[in-house]
């Protein structure tokens, strides 16, 4: 695992999982294709007309995905993500919570969370049992862009102790992860205000939720689709998200 303390407070680390051997290329053709067909198939039922404000007719009131759900104009993979997240993200969706390659991608992340927080820390991590037993836990859900024009809008993730993302399907011409600066950071002069991250298959990365960051527009040359799966580390009892990524 490699960690780079950005501006010298964020520390993001990268990790490849296929090249370490603990994921392979096959693997991520099968979760490629299990988050594309679960897009796909809430594109053809569900996603919303110009208006936005058409619902599943399964849905209840209270479960209805608007454009003001969003600061920006809302893309596909965006009412995508607010239908994982109405329905528990990967453990409330047919498509992922059946699939034994999505328990392989959890453990996965959990080995590589606990990793981080042993290298900050400096001594052996207790995350893994933390998550054994119910007091850590994840939200993962499915990112998929498709053709000109997508990309996600700068945000941060509020109310978690630590974010990720892994990438399943990369084309040459995907958009790149792109970091940016905290405000009141005491950095040098030439230090740049964002770090643009080119992922590849197989990458996976760990970052402060407090990191603004989002995905650009890329000129797209096919049709391929870019996806990964993001993740989120919820639970109380490490502290503040601040103390324990800087």
């Amino acid at each position: 695992m490699n960690i780079q303390r950005f501006w010298n407070v964020a520390p993001v680390a990268t990790i490849n999982l296929v090249d370490m051997g603990i994921l392979t290329s096959h693997f991520n053709k099968i979760i490629t294709r299990i988050g594309v067909s679960a897009f796909d198939t809430y594109c053809n039922t569900s996603y919303p007309a110009p208006n936005h404000n058409r619902v599943k007719r399964n849905r209840t009131s209270t479960q209805r995905i608007t454009a003001a759900a969003f600061d920006m104009n809302p893309t596909p993979n965006d009412f995508f993500f607010e239908y994982q997240k109405i329905n528990g993200f990967t453990r409330g969706l047919l498509h992922f919570n059946t699939s034994k390659e999505m328990k392989t991608l959890e453990d996965a992340i959990e080995q590589q969370i606990a990793d981080y927080f042993s290298f900050l820390h400096g001594k052996t991590s207790h995350v893994l049992n933390l998550f054994n037993n119910g007091i850590l836990s994840l939200d993962i859900w499915a990112a998929v862009q498709r053709g000109e024009g997508a990309y996600h809008e700068n945000h941060v993730h509020e109310g978690v102790i630590l974010s990720g993302v892994y990438y399943c399907s990369i084309p040459d011409d995907s958009a790149p992860l792109v970091m940016y600066k905290p405000k009141n950071t005491e950095c040098k002069n030439d230090e740049v205000d964002h770090q643009v991250i080119l992922p590849v298959e197989g990458q996976m990365i760990l970052f402060p939720p407090w990191l603004l960051h989002g995905v650009p527009r890329a000129i797209r040359t096919t049709n391929v689709p870019r996806v990964s799966f993001a993740f989120n580390l919820n639970g109380p009892i490490l502290g503040d998200p601040w103390d324990l990524t800087r």
